[in-house]
């Protein structure tokens, strides 16, 4: 998630609503990791890389910051991708040397911690 977050930030997260909506950027495990990522599928959602590597959920192509968003290593998965029940798929803000739902399949909901409410930045780090 860098820049958003950098190491040596301290984020305060939000576990108590559980309810997820496009974007929301959530804390998760993955692999026993503490991990960030934004929301970019819902359940019943189909996600697509198309040959130019635009990112598509249901069709429509995806943009952040009025750019398209353009994804060179499609990861492992099989396109197009179903959101199952109980799952999200995530997506990294660094969309480069990064495992996200691209490389390890949707998130399921259980190793969700929570919306990301605040970041702290320490300048020591």
């Amino acid at each position: 998630m860098s820049p958003s977050l950098r190491q040596g930030d301290l984020s305060l997260y939000d576990r108590l609503d559980k309810s997820l909506n496009f974007t929301d950027v959530v804390s998760y495990i993955d692999d026993g990791k503490t991990q960030y990522g934004r929301v970019m599928g819902l359940p019943g959602d189909v996600i697509d890389i198309n040959e130019e590597g635009q990112f598509m959920v249901n069709g429509q192509p995806q943009a952040r910051n009025n750019e398209a968003i353009i994804i060179l290593d499609r990861g492992s998965a099989a396109y197009p991708v179903t959101v199952p029940e109980g799952s999200v798929f995530i997506l990294n803000d660094q969309y480069e040397n990064t495992d996200d739902s691209r490389n390890n399949g949707p998130v399921t909901e259980d190793r969700i911690l929570g919306h990301l409410l605040m970041i702290m930045r320490r300048r020591s780090f």
